[in-house]
């Protein structure tokens, strides 16, 4: 993929992050994000060459006492960068792809009934409910939660937030988030657990895809993130198709933590 829909996916990224309430810092051989609360997002990412570990790690260390996410591509290129850390005796723990598809400005075949209402402040609250039941999320999380998420809604004119429906009823959520360079970041998207297959999910990508096109961006981005899982550091492909949908993999990358 082209490094400006790299660079976009990475705005559309920052601008979430902050909004989320993370500090989010470009160190200029890599970016740091840090958030007050909440541990899992504290990482070191987007390395600019493999030489830049030992002074990634050294921030690792400094920044973070106790400890963070270090990501390395998937590439042959830091394959020593893999090597290393698992010398070190650090542990993959994440496999994360960046995936990027063309926004549609055209709606696809009728008659799916899956469609996105645009949330008011007025059926915030319903958000908050559908987000907290689709995950499972324990009470006592979710205030902390729903107080950030208000606020990432009043502070950031980029993010828009979208009851997912089908048949007109509420059975989800999403946010979608764009900073007017084209790209639309895609977070936030949860699913009633009764509700919820492959089909349904294509569907419900593919509203997102004509959203993006609405808010006047080229391309829709999500993040996706797995346990890792075999041996680490291998390129993956660089676009595939699902449901109908052309995907393409922007970055891939492992993330490592301290035993």
């Amino acid at each position: 993929m082209s490094n400006d829909l790299f660079t976009g996916c990475r705005e559309v990224n920052e601008t979430w992050l902050k909004g989320w309430g993370c500090e989010v810092r470009h160190l200029g051989f890599c970016v740091l994000a840090r958030h007050p609360d909440f541990a899992e997002f504290n990482a070191l990412y987007d390395l600019s060459s493999p030489s830049d570990l030992v002074r990634v790690l050294a921030v690792a260390e400094r920044e973070f006492p106790s400890g963070c996410a270090v990501y390395v591509p998937n590439s042959p290129q830091f394959e020593d960068c893999h090597a290393t850390l698992t010398q070190m005796g650090y542990l993959p723990a994440f496999r994360t792809q960046t995936l990027a598809a063309k926004a549609q400005a055209q709606p696809g075949p009728s008659g799916h009934r899956v469609g996105l209402a645009a949330v008011e402040p007025g059926s915030f609250d319903l958000w908050g409910y559908l987000y907290q039941k689709n995950f499972a999320i324990s009470p006592g999380v979710m205030a902390a939660d729903r107080a950030r998420w208000r606020a990432l809604m009043q502070s950031t004119p980029a993010a828009h937030f979208f009851l997912v429906t089908v048949s007109g009823e509420p059975i989800g959520t999403v946010q979608l988030v764009a900073p007017g360079n084209r790209c639309c970041g895609i977070y936030g998207l949860s699913i009633a657990p009764q509700l919820r297959s492959v089909t349904l999910l294509g569907r419900v990508h593919r509203e997102l895809a004509i959203a993006g096109a609405r808010l006047d961006s080229d391309w829709v981005c999500f993040d996706r993130l797995r346990p890792a899982r075999g041996r680490t550091g291998r390129p993956t492909r660089q676009q595939f198709r699902w449901r109908r949908l052309e995907l393409f993999v922007v970055s891939s990358d492992t993330g490592y933590r301290a035993q």
